[in-house]
């Protein structure tokens, strides 16, 4: 990582006997280099290079596609600590976006993972540039504005910050000031500073120099504005049989459009003209495939408004529909062998709710899907988990179909004579075709650091349980749901320690009755699920879970657990959402069972020098792999370090 500084001088005091009020700071950028205080450049070394030269800011992105700017705050950029108080910046540009994606702006940061970027972007296809406003919270994007603008060099991007209103002019070399966006975004911020990043080819913003006035005050362009973003309703989305319609209103004339983005990642824009009635076909979309849908509506001040509807998935209308956690391209075993079987999970959702899951593999005869009834394993409603055996899956590659079945029902209709009476309505079925294979390299031990950087999740972990997706930085539940369970390493692991970060977030909502509070944590020494028999309901063999949830009374505590309960734990624990903890926890082979031990604190502070908590857990399996696990707990896990004791 390189980090590079520069001055920021300050105007002189006002004059005269008044009490001084905020000041201008400004930066032309006049020195020959970086400089000392006020700024600092950083950025990785992919990203790019920030040098000062001919009295100008240069700002030189790499095109580095692992760059995430969107959900993450990895752009090439410079900062200053800044008072989380009312602003006025006034950046003035000496280049424009050439390139479509290629981006130059200024960004108001909380955290990598929480700040607001509003820059000049390259439109789609090069042609013409957008003004654009969007924030990131725990990596989950919201775009506040994305309007066509007109700019000429050099121009000015004036951004002013009233409370939880933000508003932004565009002032061209002409002078005229152009109202590009205003919108509402409660946030802290904790420092600011101009940005530049650009995809797949390399791009490069100039910044001539920079204005700022802290603690409020009157705009560089005074004038009167609309700052009402348009009413955005009405907004659904509907499986027909061309693809996903997606339909919404507005209560003025408004420009916009839809983005249908994929677990992978890759997304699709679909726009619609001016109007006050909205609709689009998503043509492209691939049936059972899960899309999250922001809808993006602008009105001709340049107010915007938006909605996201999560996780949609596409089947032609009125059939079950299936979703399969991890995607429908599974290989098994990069991160070692976790466990006796692999897990085909996921999610069917019929408009009846009456069906069956029947599966085969190959050329083989369709079984059906029929939960033990000893099992204690909690899923939602039409969750489901396959366990084959790992004979079953070839490393050549197996093809696994899974169908869902509605059953036939009886509806009120019109006999064959034409008069009223209960008719015969057959059910419908719809199928998925996956491909699993099965890869086991030679274990090296408990030795390693996963960092989630790669965007395969099979390459990092397996899933036992419920929906794991990758997110920036980290790993998290598709939806906080029941007993979410990720596997890293090896059945043959023992004697070793977990070192990991982790953000929680908010409490899911339990089912009735359900029987295991909330929790999230990890499992040391797991062994996979047991087959459950008439005279037991243990599915669980592990060596020891520890993290921290609900204990009796909805009293958050930090500890030891079993399947269903804390056995041993801290007592009241403050567990704050969206500030990053760190664990240390191990669990040592004995006589007779295992000696369980953890740490708990907040990250930057420094770490306890006593355990947590020490516990012994009589009759623990002698080591296994390692379970991260999030039980109706929204939670990242980031960076996951493992070494043998």
């Amino acid at each position: 990582m390189v980090a590079l500084a520069l001055s920021v001088p300050a105007v002189a005091a006002a004059q005269g006997d008044e009490a001084p009020g905020p000041q201008w700071q400004s930066d032309g950028f006049d020195t020959t280099n970086l400089g000392t205080a006020g700024w600092t450049a950083v950025s990785e070394t992919a990203r790019g290079l920030a040098t000062i030269e001919n009295s100008t800011l240069l700002l030189r992105a790499s095109g580095d596609l692992a760059a995430d700017s969107w959900r993450r705050h990895e752009a090439l950029h410079l900062s200053r600590p800044a008072p989380d108080t009312d602003v006025v910046m006034r950046a003035t540009f000496g280049t424009v976006p050439t390139v479509e994606y290629e981006a130059q702006g200024i960004a108001f940061v909380n955290s990598p993972f929480d700040f607001l970027r509003i820059d000049v972007i390259g439109d789609l296809g090069g042609d013409g540039w957008r003004l654009q406003a969007a924030s990131s919270t725990l990596g989950a994007p919201v775009v506040h504005a994305s309007s066509p603008i007109e700019v000429s060099v050099p121009y000015d991007m004036q951004i002013r910050r009233d409370g939880d209103l933000w508003t932004v002019f565009i002032i061209n070399a002409d002078r005229e000031a152009t109202l590009a966006a205003s919108f509402v975004h409660p946030m802290v911020v904790h420092s600011y500073g101009p940005f530049a990043t650009s995809r797949n080819t390399q791009g490069q913003a100039s910044f001539i120099g920079i204005e700022i006035i802290e603690g409020g005050g009157e705009p560089i362009i005074p004038m009167v504005i609309d700052e009402i973003r348009p009413l955005l309703q009405g907004a659904v989305v509907d499986n027909t049989d061309e693809g996903p319609a997606i339909v919404w209103t507005t209560d003025e004339i408004t420009s916009g459009f839809a983005r249908a983005t994929a677990r992978d990642g890759s997304f699709t824009d679909l726009a619609t003209p001016d109007g006050y009635d909205h609709r689009v076909i998503f043509s492209d979309a691939i049936v059972n495939e899960p899309y999250d849908i922001e809808i993006i509506a602008n009105d001709a001040s340049g107010n915007a408004s938006n909605e996201v509807i999560t996780n949609h998935i596409f089947a032609p209308p009125d059939v079950p529909v299936i979703e399969i956690y991890g995607g429908r391209d599974r290989v098994f075993g990069f991160t070692g062998d976790p466990q006796p079987t692999v897990s085909i999970t996921g999610i069917v959702r019929s408009p009846t709710g009456s069906f069956s899951i029947f599966w085969k593999l190959d050329d083989g005869e369709f079984q059906e899907l029929t939960p033990n009834p000893a099992s204690t394993r909690v899923i939602d409603a039409g969750e489901f988990s396959i366990e084959l055996e790992q004979d079953l899956i070839s490393s050549a590659g197996t093809t696994m179909v899974i169908e869902a079945r509605e059953a036939d029902r009886l509806e009120d209709g019109l006999l064959e004579d034409g008069t009223p009476g209960q008719v015969l309505v057959e059910g419908k079925t719809n199928s998925i075709t996956l491909q699993l294979s099965l890869f086991l390299p030679l274990d090296v031990g408990p030795n390693r650091i996963v960092s989630w950087n790669e965007q395969d999740l099979d390459k990092h972990a397996q899933i036992a349980n419920g929906g794991w997706h990758l997110v920036p930085g980290g790993v998290a539940p598709l939806e906080p749901g029941p007993q979410r369970i990720l596997l890293i390493g090896d059945q043959s692991w023992s004697n070793y320690e977990v070192e990991m970060a982790f953000i929680p977030g908010e409490v899911a909502p339990a089912a009735d009755a359900e029987p295991v509070l909330p929790w999230a944590g990890i499992y040391l020494g797991w062994r996979g699920f047991d087959p459950v028999s008439e005279a037991s309901n243990e599915i669980l063999r592990t060596a020891g879970g520890v993290g921290f949830g609900q204990g009796d009374g909805g009293v958050t505590v930090a500890g030891v657990r079993n399947e269903s309960e804390f056995v041993a734990n801290t007592g009241p624990v403050t567990m704050t959402p969206g500030v990053r903890y760190r664990m240390r926890a191990h669990a040592e082979t004995a006589q007779g069972g295992a000696e369980v031990r953890m740490k708990l604190w907040i990250d930057g502070q420094p770490e306890p020098d006593e355990w947590t908590i020490e516990y012994f857990n009589v009759g623990a399996p002698n080591g296994g792999s390692l379970a991260l696990v999030a039980h109706r707990w929204d939670v990242v896990f980031e960076t996951v370090t493992i070494r043998p004791l």
